[in-house]
């Protein structure tokens, strides 16, 4: 840092030097807090990307000429949350607080969706939640960004979790409670000296590795042994480029409210406040002293400030994602910290089994010396089957096979027990995997897979919680960087209409809330579902259809597009043509419905009427045979009138049968 000439100059080279103090404090807390879970989470995006054994063990195995066998089925697990995340995407909505405020937050929700679409925020959002769900955290940070556009655009962008460094003591969900954050970010010299020409870089700065090994201060490169970033030492950098530090934090400060009866309450700093405080009290108005956050920010090249001023917004531009929380570490992991312990022993087990497999494909022979003529070519030979092993004259004596090795009783059921335990640990069953193989009902399967969603909830509150969080952060950048009148298409009313973007316009209160986009394959397959049961009822009503409906088809982009066109190029006359035309063909659908009804229920009543004409022709049978019976108990003991009768009886009941 350079010397201080003035008395000015020393006062803000004392006041620098006290701000680099403190946030290389703040980072070396940061860096031992999180040093742990920085192993852990270099372990889990290996085992994700399938390097999951050790150098060790794989050292070891090649020396046993053993196989490193890896059947990664971590990642179809995370790949089927993600998946969900995918098809369930959320947007933010801008509701009004107060009346006639509608129109304005309609425009301001779809000035957010414009912002999104442009710098493909739903792609960096998607990534991000996958960070979380392998390592416990994502980060996003949205900034103004001009030199794709001279008039500045708004980007979100993922954030390598590796990179960033927080408050150690913040608890809260998402880090809503960090009092700073930092990333620590590599730039080639070149893009550095083009962002900060006037910045020197010494030969210490150049050669600084901010991640050392655990515990210890940065450490010079030119003076160390390099070793792997997995094997919890130093870190090697690469010497053509520089780390800058990011650091983000907040001040208290204050700030009175004065209370005047014609203009109302108003807010002034202190030295606005000290200047007009004699008026005020001369004229008994009302105030207090209150306290506001003030958000800041600074880059560092080691212990040189590069930059420093408030944040780009009055918010943290930083946004984290978090997991699962570990209470004791105070730290966050996710789903594959769980399955690391049966996806290795699922990988140690198998190959055990394959090298037990191979060591007893050919066996072995336990021989005394000069059982073969020549032992060399013995061992050549003996396990091809079109050779000749020449012995010695006794020499099948001196032969016996060799034992072979026992395969471990249940090491199979151990190899089957892990891998089950892969997707039973993290809760994600067959269903959400799509790979269920036993026949279920449809509800069944859905209820199963919203079971393993419910296990998965933190994480996706986590990220409905982000969104809000990065909603209102997206507004104030909007509001600031983005309200010069700049057109934008609006979503929705008139078919590709644009408003200019005016901060008058949108300068209201309001409140953010999660909804699923439109854009979401779910979302849309719900939405026409539902639409193409009421559409029948509605024509019928009268009710007019809007164009809009087709945005929830399950048709091409370009399709749906030209159709709106064709709607509002016909006109209001043509479109309510369309709908009686509809609504006239619909009516002679459920006249023709109504006519099968019809005869389908006089097919019935005839067929019931059969039913009861057999019923009693049944009934008078059986009556008739009462009937004969009783008399034939009145009848004199005849031997032969009684048989005449009871042939006449019953030829009498075959007649009435037939």
């Amino acid at each position: 840092m350079p010397e201080a000439n003035t008395e000015k100059e020393y006062s803000k080279f004392e006041e620098q030097t006290e701000l680099v103090t403190r946030i290389h404090g703040h980072l070396k807390d940061g860096k031992r807090h999180l040093d742990k879970w920085r192993k852990q989470a270099i372990i889990a995006f290996d085992y994700f990307a399938g390097n999951q054994w050790s150098t060790e063990d794989k050292a070891k195995l090649d020396d046993e000429q053993r196989p490193a066998i890896v059947f990664n089925r971590t990642v179809r697990v995370i790949n089927a949350v993600a998946g969900l995340e995918l098809q369930n995407r959320q947007e933010v909505v801008y509701k009004p607080r107060e009346l006639n405020d509608s129109i304005n937050n309609e425009l301001l929700t779809n000035a957010a969706r414009w912002v999104r679409d442009l710098c493909d925020a739903e792609d960096e959002e998607s990534q991000a939640f996958k960070d979380d769900l392998i390592c416990g955290i994502g980060w996003l940070e949205t900034h103004i960004d001009y030199e794709q556009d001279p008039d500045g655009m708004i980007f979100i962008e993922r954030t390598d979790p590796l990179e960033m460094l927080y408050d150690p003591a913040a608890k809260k969900r998402n880090l809503d409670d960090a009092r700073w954050v930092a990333r620590i970010k590599e730039y080639d010299k070149h893009e550095f000296k083009e962002i900060w020409p006037d910045a020197e870089i010494s030969q210490d700065e150049s050669s600084l590795n901010f991640w050392g090994s655990a515990g210890q201060q940065p450490i010079n490169v030119e003076e160390s042994r390099f070793y792997r970033a997995d094997s919890g030492q130093q870190y090697e950098i690469d010497k053509n480029s520089v780390q800058v530090i990011q650091y983000q934090w907040f001040e208290r400060e204050p700030f009175y409210r004065v209370e005047h009866p014609q203009d109302g309450v108003k807010q002034f700093s202190v030295e606005e406040f000290n200047k007009i405080k004699e008026y005020v009290e001369a004229n008994g108005f009302k105030y207090v002293k209150q306290y506001k956050r003030q958000y800041k920010q600074a880059f560092l090249l080691g212990k040189e400030i590069l930059e420093q001023g408030d944040c780009a917004v009055n918010m943290f531009t930083f946004r984290a994602i978090t997991g699962l929380l570990d209470r004791n570490n105070n730290t966050w992991f996710g789903l594959m910290q769980l399955m690391i312990d049966p996806q290795m022993y699922a990988n140690k087990w198998l190959s055990q089994i394959l090298y037990i497999l191979n060591s007893n494909a050919k066996g072995g022979l336990l021989y005394e010396s000069g059982a073969f003529a020549d032992p060399r070519a013995a061992a050549e030979d003996m396990a091809r089957p079109d050779k000749n092993v020449e012995l010695v004259s006794g020499g099948l004596e001196m032969i016996r096979d060799k034992p072979q090795i026992q395969y471990p009783a249940g090491i199979d059921k151990l190899l089957n027990y892990a891998i089950e335990s892969i997707n039973e640990l993290v809760g994600v069953n067959l269903e959400m995997l799509g790979v269920s193989n036993r026949d279920q009902a449809a509800v069944l399967e859905m209820q199963r897979k919203q079971a393993g969603i419910t296990v998965l909830a933190d994480f996706f509150d986590a990220l409905r919680r982000y969104r809000k969080e990065q909603g209102r952060v997206l507004a104030d950048f909007i509001l600031e960087y983005i309200s010069d009148g700049r057109l934008i298409k609006v979503v929705g009313g008139d078919l590709g209409k644009h408003v200019p973007l005016m901060k008058e316009h949108m300068d209201v209160k309001y409140d953010v809330e999660v909804d699923e986009a439109p854009s979401s394959p779910n979302m849309k397959d719900k939405v026409f579902m539902t639409i193409s049961s009421l559409l029948p009822q509605l024509l019928e009503a009268g009710i007019p259809i809007p164009p809009e409906i087709l945005d929830y088809a399950p048709l091409p982009t370009t399709l749906i597009e030209k159709w709106k066109q064709q709607i509002a190029d016909q006109g209001p006359d043509e479109y309510e043509q369309f709908a009686q035309e509809v609504k006239k063909r619909l009516a002679e659908l459920e006249v023709e419905r109504n006519q099968a009804d019809i005869k389908n229920t006089e097919a019935k009543t005839q067929e019931t009427q059969a039913k009861t004409e057999k019923t009693g022709s049944e009934i008078m049978v059986n009556y008739a045979k009462a009937e004969h019976e009783a008399k034939l108990a009145d009848i004199e003991p005849n031997a032969k009138l009684r048989e005449q009768n009871r042939k006449d009886v019953e030829l009498a009941i075959d007649a009435l049968k037939n």
